[in-house]
């Protein structure tokens, strides 16, 4: 979401909610219901007032950039509604899309084409109000939910800068923002104006994710939800694991505790949601989201009822429950990010392998049989050399940091090696999704991070040797999502 702010002049005096607004500058021109939690200086956004009428939008250029049309209303009783022609024109004044509603109904559009990368991969045609996709490449994979990876976009495959004011929807196939939201889309051909890079990339030959404000100082309630749609039902009573990979933007200035979901399903049109089964926390309210420097995987598992079809990513919760720290903004922004918590999404995923659900909030149903150490005699020359697998060692997805859910066994471990003065060798293993030498140095780094725990905790470096050796040792084949995951392991033997 983009607050454009210097560009809007409103003159009136003195107003109560309900009056119609009219707004006529440089950037827009026209009129608006002001409802409850309206503020003059951000006009017309979410839920604070009921666009009427005709709208304009105008380019820096002084070209149209949009015309929308609504239906007129008298007060904030309804939702506003879309009624009659949309057009969408580029920076030198040529039409190039445009679509037509009925009620608040999608009736006709064009073929609105989305692209992967540089190539055509699908076409939506909408014709007396009914939708129908033509799917050219698929790229879901395993991910049950549609695009969610963000790779598709509408196109065209070049450069356009945008304002921060369109809904994702409009952005790209098989996303919807509740409550008007209007997240933000990314990737190598769309960008927002005179909004920096949200991470380093630099080192990124391309990237696609969507940012979204989960708190937003000046209004103090205002936050952006995405929901995505599902390739097909859930199988009822079935355990699925779901996934977002996320990350707090450079140019953000608050961070907070707080990712949610609801699983529903239709589409939602407003996220004043109570709490129920069909609601799941990613991570753990321990855990400040304040991660900007890396990517950071939250995960829950959720048993389907058999009737879910779209999930909804948001904060959910109330102010008062939601913990808001600040952070110094790595780059002065327009849009208000230096004044949100603004993060950053680039994978949203929902599998049938609940098994690769390793989390800081995992429950204790999840975690795998614990090696009983009580039952170890390290005196028995039998033992010696011979591998034992730490089944409860967690770590994001890619990455080597150890997570919380890890602690217990690796406490037991740690209890273990100091009533018995041994030495033992901790060696990673992973499965073979990635080059020899990634997955090499991935399995290494996370055999170390078991190493540096122990000798932090007081283990003699001396007595502690590290290897790993990537996908060379699989348990079993690695031709299944589930013996992937049982090859992915950490394990020590005694010397």
């Amino acid at each position: 979401m983009k607050f454009i702010i210097t560009l809007y002049f409103i003159f009136f005096f003195g107003f109560s909610y309900g009056q119609t607004k009219k707004f006529n500058n440089s950037a827009v021109k026209g009129k608006a219901i002001t409802c409850p939690g309206y503020v003059e200086k951000y006009p017309c956004y979410n839920s604070t007032c009921r666009k009427t009428g005709k709208w304009i939008y105008y380019y820096d250029n002084g070209h149209i950039e949009r015309i929308e049309n609504y239906k007129k209303i008298n007060d904030c009783s309804t939702n506003e509604i879309p009624d009659g022609l949309w057009q969408y024109f580029n920076e030198q004044g040529l039409l190039i899309k445009q679509e037509e509603y009925k009620n608040g109904l999608l009736w006709t559009a064009e073929i609105a084409k989305y692209y992967l990368n540089n190539q055509l991969a699908g076409e939506i045609l909408v014709k007396d109000g009914v939708r129908d996709t033509l799917v050219i490449i698929e790229s879901n994979g395993t991910n049950l939910i549609r695009n969610g990876d963000f790779n598709l976009y509408y196109g065209p495959p070049h450069l356009q800068i945008g304002d921060g004011q369109n809904q994702i929807e409009k952005q790209i196939p098989f996303w919807f923002s509740p409550d008007n939201n209007t997240p933000d889309y990314y990737n190598q051909f769309r960008r927002l104006k005179n909004v920096p890079d949200n991470q380093n990339q630099a080192i990124i030959e391309s990237y696609n994710y969507v940012g979204i404000i989960l708190y937003h100082k000046p209004t103090g309630k205002y936050s952006e939800y995405l929901t995505g749609e599902f390739v097909s039902g859930l199988v009822p009573n079935k355990e699925y694991c779901l996934k977002i990979r996320i990350r707090l933007s450079q140019n953000s200035g608050f961070y907070i505790n707080r990712v949610a979901a609801y699983l529903s399903d239709s589409v939602l049109y407003s996220t004043n949601i109570i709490e129920n089964s069909k609601m799941i926390s990613l991570g753990s309210f321990n855990e400040p989201l304040d991660n900007r420097s890396e990517w950071k995987t939250l995960c829950a598992l959720y048993t389907a009822s058999g009737h879910e079809k779209y999930v909804t990513i948001g904060r959910y919760n109330s102010m008062s429950k939601t913990t808001i720290s600040d952070i110094k903004p790595l780059n002065e922004s327009e849009g208000e990010y230096n004044q949100s918590a603004y993060y950053i999404i680039d994978r949203v995923e929902m599998i049938e392998d609940s098994t690769s659900c390793n989390y800081t909030g995992q429950s204790e149903d999840s975690i795998t049989e614990r090696i009983n150490f009580d039952l170890i005699n390290p005196t028995d020359s039998s033992l010696w050399n011979k591998t034992l697998v730490l089944k409860n060692i967690f770590f994001d997805f890619d990455k080597s940091e150890l997570l919380p859910a890890s602690f217990e066994e690796l406490e037991k471990l740690l209890a273990f090696l100091k009533a018995n003065h041994i030495f033992i060798t901790i060696s990673g293993h992973t499965d073979n999704i990635g080059s020899d030498e990634y997955n090499k140095a991935l399995s290494l780094s996370r055999a170390s991070s078991v190493s540096e725990w122990l000798i932090k905790n007081g283990i003699d470096k001396e007595r502690i040797q590290t290897e790993g050796y990537g996908a060379d040792i699989p348990i079993v084949d690695n031709d299944s999502e589930e013996n992937r995951a049982i090859n992915r392991r950490v394990e020590f033997k005694i010397k």
